[in-house]
């Protein structure tokens, strides 16, 4: 093997860009913009559900824009009161103060809520868009990688839901510091990195997810022949900073998992993360997930032997194509804080909103497979994959319009999540509550009986299943089931029904 050849063979390669500007270049960004506005427009007619009661209707601490400066001194769930008095107290003044400043704008109407989902999600495409092209300098790739994450399904969750805005703001933040350290790149001194560390710190004032930004930059620079190691150990300086002011102010709670079963589930999470991002289907509002107990079991080995695979196949990009390798590994780098090892994330360690930021890394790989189609001299291939990329268009576009309708109510919602997960309680009794507010009173009781059975010893179960059967007309069920609850010890005292 000639020295030539080695040399190519060891160095890796940017994706091939064309020489000459392209016409479409000045219109990507506002036409990803455009794809992620439509996406979701119909959301403007869907109102508060789940935890947005808490968040935002009964959220006391974002009624005056006077409080805003006190948003950075509490943590998130502040203002709902006992509501959420027993969820992971999380410090996020930024998602927050968006709440206060929609309430000052909106009042307690929820298209105007929905509509600044909107506005964040095209925020956040248009300037991926803008990274992509800067990343390729092939528009038609960018276009590609910016529209598929615009309509991707797996996004419906974090820009449908008002209190899944926290990683809508996230991803618009990390992505902005990816822009900004692609100025670095080119010698944008020191106004690019002061923009690479503000928009990192607004993306860790967003969610503590961010964390991963220089772990993102580093894979930037690997095997880089100038490294911007000076630009970055600056932005990781203020991300430890925020790390240690937070856990120095805002102590991370006990997990419920011993650390040795958080590490066993990590394989097994992250390899159905990776699974859902590159084939989104079936999705699920609520994912029941059982933790891995044991090494030998195939549940943690298997998804292990995958995960060694894809981490080959990240090494094997590298010599090939950085653009490519560095999605793959963005996707990966990602997933690490919602991999359980660093905690368990509640009610479920899986869901799909957690998968906004890694698919920002999915659309690089598309962006660096499409620019390397665009510059291939076959028309075959040039071709197929356009008619590929519009056929993934149209099936993720027809996926989001099927999965939308989900979060446009309660009753809706609770219902698709006690069909995803029947075993949770916790979804059965809030679905309850829906039927009993709405005086469906026999349809309350049934879901009511059904978490009672589920959770039995809970005696909030048997109280909750024994007002709905007096408010449903029927007393002497309702005494029967508090007297069985009383024998078998779980109301001490007996509180009567209502």
């Amino acid at each position: 093997m000639s020295r030539d050849r080695r040399s190519r063979r060891a160095t890796p390669r940017a994706t091939p860009a064309p020489g000459a500007p392209s016409r479409l270049a000045p219109w990507v960004a506002p036409l990803a913009a455009l794809a992620g506005a439509l996406a979701y427009g119909a959301t403007l007619g869907y109102g508060f559900v789940w935890d947005d009661a808490a968040t935002v209707v009964l959220n006391t601490h974002i009624t005056s824009l006077a409080r805003l400066p006190a948003l950075f001194t509490e943590h998130a769930f502040a203002g709902a009161g006992d509501a959420l008095a027993g969820v992971t107290r999380y410090y996020r003044p930024l998602w927050t103060s968006s709440l206060a400043i929609d309430h000052a704008l909106w009042g307690a109407r929820a298209a105007g809520y929905h509509l600044t989902n909107v506005l964040l999600h095209a925020a956040t495409c248009a300037a991926l868009a803008r990274a992509l092209l800067a990343r390729t300098g092939v528009a038609i790739a960018a276009m590609a990688g910016a529209v598929l994450f615009a309509l991707h399904p797996v996004h419906v969750e974090a820009a449908a839901w008002v209190s899944g805005r926290n990683e809508l703001l996230l991803a618009l933040g990390v992505v902005l510091a990816d822009l900004a350290w692609q100025h670095v790149r080119r010698g944008g001194g020191a106004r690019a990195v002061a923009a690479t560390a503000g928009a990192t710190l607004a993306a860790l004032l967003s969610k503590e997810t961010a964390v991963v930004v220089p772990l993102l930059l580093a894979c930037d620079e690997w095997r880089r022949r100038a490294p911007r190691w000076g630009a970055w150990a600056i932005v990781t300086a203020v991300t430890a900073a925020f790390v240690v002011l937070r856990l120095a102010w805002m102590p991370a709670p006990e997990d419920p998992l011993p650390l040795a079963t958080r590490v066993l589930s990590a394989p097994w999470l992250v390899v159905q993360y990776l699974r859902l991002l590159f084939v989104p289907m079936p999705l699920h509002v609520y994912h029941w997930v059982t933790p891995v107990e044991s090494p030998l079991s195939p549940a943690f080995w298997g998804p292990l032997a995958a995960l060694a695979v894809y981490g080959w196949l990240v090494v094997w990009t590298a010599r090939r194509d950085r653009t490519l390798a560095f999605g793959l590994a963005w996707i990966v780098v990602a997933l690490l804080p919602v991999s359980g090892i660093l905690g368990w994330p509640r009610p479920s360690p899986l869901a799909e909103r957690y998968l906004l930021l890694p698919s920002v890394g999915w659309a690089i790989v598309v962006a660096a497979l499409a620019a390397r189609a665009a510059a291939s001299p076959r028309r075959i291939v040039r071709d197929g994959v356009l008619a590929l990329g519009v056929g993934l268009a149209v099936a993720f576009a027809a996926g989001t319009a099927l999965q939308l309708p989900v979060w446009r109510d309660d009753l809706v919602l609770l219902q698709r999540i006690t069909r995803d997960a029947p075993a949770w309680t916790n979804g059965r009794a809030a679905l309850a509550r829906v039927y009993a507010k709405a005086g469906r009173w026999d349809d309350a009781v049934a879901e009511f009986r059904v978490a009672a059975d589920l959770e039995r010893g809970n005696p909030s179960r048997a109280v909750e299943l024994a007002r709905a059967l007096e408010r449903a007309g029927r007393p002497d069920e309702a005494a029967q089931v508090l007297s069985d609850a009383r024998r078998a010890g779980d109301l001490v005292p007996i509180v009567p029904p209502r």
